[in-house]
């Protein structure tokens, strides 16, 4: 397939046809977190057909697939040509079964954001989010709340909506673009949590386990929150509540869960200045599901809570 592909992107050059050509390339030997020699090594092979370089990373912990983007930016543009990174919010393969359905912990907004001022710093030509709507891999970021609803092979286990991560990325989107970090001008909570304990044991006999976790995969719930003053923030977790003194800017929580309701309110002078609520947590389970639910909600703009500066 590969010889093809570049075979048809030579031939449509030969043809006169205006071709810019951006491929993602599997070193030799194939490397999920490719190298710089691996970039360098694919950009000699191929230097005349191509004309930069891709990077569909999603198997990786967020630091590996954030360096592997590193070296590839670094390598392309020694070459002259262009780079366009990947940014992946989640992995898990729920359907590679004979590879124990590989399961990365990815610790949600910590992990984005660190893909991100990654990608920031670096300054890669382009980024694609890896995925839109791939819904077997855990990858997807599409604003589908539920997409079994219409196509019922993604039905069971249940793809929960993954917006919030593309709700935290639209931050990390203007950085990129404009060099300047934005201003934070409302308060804003993002949430990603698995709907069951790591332990659980599924019902149905016919279920196969995930068996291979990559990351330290924690029965928690992990909180992004991006704050125009200090303010506290309540987790309610299967009826257990916790309470975290937030300074204002960025922080990221987590917060041991339990199964039953989830529910986070932010509160500034005792004050509720926004909240949010999310599937329930359960212990007991017909299949597993290692797809994370994902949940966010903003104040008001301007905030009407925050005292003016003087």
């Amino acid at each position: 397939v590969l010889s093809m592909v570049v075979m048809a992107a030579i031939d449509l050059k030969a043809a006169g046809v205006s071709v810019f050509f951006v491929p993602h390339f599997w070193p030799d030997p194939v490397a999920e977190l490719p190298t710089y020699a691996d970039g360098k090594e694919i950009l000699r092979k191929y230097a005349d057909t191509v004309d930069g370089l891709f990077l569909f990373g999603g198997a990786g912990r967020p630091a590996q697939l954030a360096q592997s983007n590193a070296d590839y930016t670094r390598a392309v543009h020694e070459a002259g040509k262009l780079f366009m990174a990947g940014i992946t919010a989640h992995y898990w393969g729920c359907s590679q079964r004979a590879a124990g359905r590989r399961y990365f912990e990815f610790d949600a907004g910590e992990g984005l954001a660190f893909q991100w001022q990654t990608i920031i710093a670096t300054q890669p030509d382009w980024v694609e989010i890896v995925t839109w709507n791939d819904w077997n891999e855990s990858t997807y970021v599409a604003p589908v709340d539920d997409p079994g609803v219409y196509a019922s092979i993604v039905r069971n286990p249940r793809r929960y909506s993954h917006a919030a991560y593309l709700e935290i990325s639209k931050r990390y989107i203007e950085w990129y673009k404009t060099g300047k970090e934005p201003l934070i001008d409302r308060d804003a909570v993002f949430c990603s949590y698995r709907v069951h304990p790591r332990n659980s044991i599924a019902a149905d006999p016919r279920e196969i386990p995930v068996s291979w976790f990559i990351g330290e995969t924690q029965d928690v719930i992990y909180t992004t929150a991006l704050l125009m003053g200090p303010a506290e923030l309540e987790t309610v977790s299967g009826g257990n509540l916790s309470t975290r003194a937030l300074p204002q800017g960025l922080s990221h929580i987590r917060t041991p869960f339990r199964p039953g309701s989830q529910a986070i309110t932010l509160r500034r002078a005792g004050r509720a200045v926004l909240s949010l609520a999310g599937p329930s947590i359960v212990s007991e389970i017909s299949v597993y599901n290692f797809f994370p639910a994902t949940c966010y909600a903003y104040g008001t703009n301007p905030p009407n809570d925050v005292p003016s500066a003087h």
